[in-house]
């Protein structure tokens, strides 16, 4: 970061990183003499911001100073408590880090990585900041993308059995405190080993997508509809009154299973079998809960 700000401020970097951190210094001093006058105490200092990508310095005077990691390209998802501890940071003569999200003029989200320091004169007064920062946007969206396929299934995208078992587990949990109550749907689809085997697999995971697709427009988005693997999928019914509820969303999904499934030139009838369980003082944990629900298929 130091010798991209050398760069940007016109210095020959030094062996010594202090001494290239003095000269630095010593040239944003400089251009603050000339462009910007003598400071005003009553006002923000402005920022120099030096990027990776760029290597240059910009100067971003008085109101528009705060511009840079608040009001110019903000886009909401930083709280505001965040950037209260910077500003008191760094008007404390300390250096402050952290991670901004701001947006292109297009729109886009950005992540930045900045580190934001204070530049003195020789009166140890403030008269500048100096800005480092990083676009990590495409680190972030790979790491979410990462996560994303931790806990999802990459056939259907649908919550994988990891994460269903999670959710499972947190309403588990509010039923046993609050005795809210739900509704587990194991749904496995008949004969699918035979749709495999005759007409390939390609066709047995279009078919997986579309019952994936279909249930989604079942439910409601308070419902958590999983694929566990192969050809069985669960539901998480929640905010239910009776087990009334949970037996006539299970009509519905046979209802639905009557409509033939358009796949190329073909169309496929397939039906599914149905358990449904709701949870008892007896039930112990989540595997004994899919259990259950198993066994009522």
């Amino acid at each position: 970061a130091i010798a991209a700000m050398a760069q940007a401020a016109g210095v020959e970097p030094a062996e010594d990183p202090a001494a290239t951190a003095t000269a630095v210094q010593a040239a944003v001093t400089a251009l603050g003499k000339k462009d910007a006058g003598a400071p005003d105490p009553n006002k923000f200092a402005p920022i120099e911001v030096v990027t990776s990508l760029q290597a240059q310095v910009k100067t971003l005077m008085d109101e528009r100073a705060a511009g840079v990691v608040d009001q110019a390209i903000k886009s909401g998802k930083v709280p505001p408590e965040v950037y209260a501890e910077l500003w008191s940071t760094i008007q404390s003569g300390k250096v402050w880090r952290g991670e901004f999200i701001n947006r292109t003029r297009n729109g886009e989200l950005v992540y930045e990585q900045a580190s934001i320091s204070p530049i003195f004169d020789e009166n140890r007064q403030i008269i500048y900041y100096v800005a480092v920062k990083e676009d990590v946007t495409e680190r972030k969206q790979a790491e979410a993308h990462i996560n994303h396929l931790a806990y999802h299934d990459a056939l259907t995208d649908l919550p994988n059995r990891r994460l269903f078992r999670d959710r499972l587990n947190q309403a588990l949990r509010q039923y046993a405190r609050h005795g809210t109550p739900f509704a587990l749907l194991i749904l496995d689809l008949d004969h699918f080993k035979d749709v495999n085997d005759s007409l390939g697999h390609s066709v047995g995971d279009e078919l997986l997508r579309q019952v994936a697709g279909r249930l989604r427009g079942l439910l409601r988005e308070t419902d958590t509809l999983s694929r566990l693997g192969g050809d069985e999928f669960a539901i998480l019914q929640v905010g239910i009154n009776a087990p009334a509820d949970a037996a006539v969303l299970a009509e519905k999904i046979l209802l639905s299973f009557r409509e033939s499934f358009e796949i190329g030139l073909m169309r496929l009838h397939s039906n599914t079998s149905i358990g449904i369980v709701m949870p008892g003082r007896d039930v112990t944990d989540v595997e004994d809960l899919i259990s259950r629900a198993d066994i009522a298929l």
